[in-house]
């Protein structure tokens, strides 16, 4: 996911509701662009559904970048602005609409922010996060209830900070884990009151959840899943739904997609990917929140009904061998994938419900 899904608790909210179909390969659409960008990597998407904003790897060739992209058209809306200094591997993106800004994490030491004005979209800034703790941003987010504040998520620490000022004002620590396990994705609700962080690289994940609004600690359970890689919520907050990557677990090289119950972390469901499906990297509901759309290697998405997490569909776009859908969203009747490691293709979209909600 990596992307607050805000959008689709508004819709849900609006009964923007119609019957989903199955995917395929014939519907997916790919965006390509004339500078060979291989690694998009984050990805946005503002409240209105009507722009994605694309963040890209720090490639030694050209540095990151950053895109916008207009969803109506399919297009690019403006060309590619490289962001300087170095910002390392632009992990996560959130919109903060209040202050028109679009804010892209660095996966870094120390820990960095880029902050691009959504009107303009040029000219990036970039801050630096100099404190104990603050680096190797895996997750940004902010808040709909209170939206003073971003939040960040790195080495073990829940980072809260002015996104006006970018001052630090509140840092959390997360329960400890043991190297070389550390914590990877954040799903925060869509009403703002908590968030829930999962861990990758151990043979069990612990899953810990976190009230923003009493800013602490209040629930954590392990899971019998290893290497939780991503993850998204439902928009009621009753169910987080977690992707994992391939793990030698006893032997057997096995991926899933987990559905845990968020009262008392337990699992609810599983979906064990078949032999040869082992990279399950990214994941993000549907609009309607009867299925999920999950990323896989080699431009695979996986369609899963989530009341019993069974597979209906798949579907693959051609010619992009190895290139992984690394970060996901909703907006209007499609979902969305970034597309890491195919030169020139930087998202690829899918149509998922009849209802054209933009």
């Amino acid at each position: 996911m990596r992307a607050p899904l805000y959008l689709f608790g508004i819709l849900a909210a609006l009964g923007a509701v119609a019957a989903s179909g199955y995917i395929s390969d014939a519907s997916i659409e790919l965006l390509h662009t004339n500078d060979g960008e291989t690694y998009a990597s984050s990805l946005t998407i503002d409240l209105t559904g009507r722009l994605a904003f694309l963040g890209t790897d720090d490639s030694p060739s050209s540095g990151a970048g950053l895109y916008m992209v207009n969803l109506s058209s399919f297009k690019l809306a403006k060309p590619r602005v490289t962001v300087t200094p170095s910002t390392g591997y632009l992990y996560s993106a959130f919109v903060d609409a209040a202050n028109e800004n679009v804010y892209f994490t660095g996966l870094v030491d120390p820990g960095t922010v880029v902050a691009a004005n959504i009107k303009n979209f040029a000219n990036p800034k970039v801050i630096s996060f100099n404190g104990a703790g603050q680096s190797n941003f895996f997750y940004g987010f902010r808040s709909l209830v209170d939206t003073t504040y971003g939040y960040l998520l790195g080495d073990s620490k829940l980072i809260k900070f002015d996104l006006k000022s970018f001052e630090v004002v509140a840092t959390l620590e997360l329960p400890p884990v043991e190297a070389p396990a550390a914590y990877q994705t954040a799903l925060p609700t869509s009403n703002g009151a908590y968030v829930y962080f999962a861990t990758w690289n151990a043979s069990r994940s612990l899953l810990v959840e976190v009230s923003l609004l009493d800013w602490a600690v209040t629930n954590q359970a392990y899971i019998d899943y290893a290497n939780v890689y991503d993850g998204f919520i439902d928009c009621t907050g009753t169910f987080g739904y977690f992707t994992t990557t391939r793990w030698l677990n006893g032997g057997e090289d096995v991926g899933y997609a987990i559905k845990v119950r968020l009262s008392d972390l337990t699992v609810a469901a599983a979906y064990k990917f078949p032999k040869g499906e082992t990279e399950i990297i990214s994941g993000v509901m549907g609009p309607e929140g009867d299925y999920a759309y999950i990323g896989l290697q080699d431009a695979k998405v996986v369609q899963l009904l989530v009341s019993n997490m069974t597979r209906v569909a798949s579907a693959q776009a051609p010619g992009l061998p190895n290139a992984i859908p690394i970060a996901a969203a909703t907006a209007g009747r499609y979902v969305y994938f970034t597309v890491w490691g195919s030169p020139g293709t930087i998202l690829m979209r899918l149509p998922v419900t009849t209802d054209n909600l933009i």
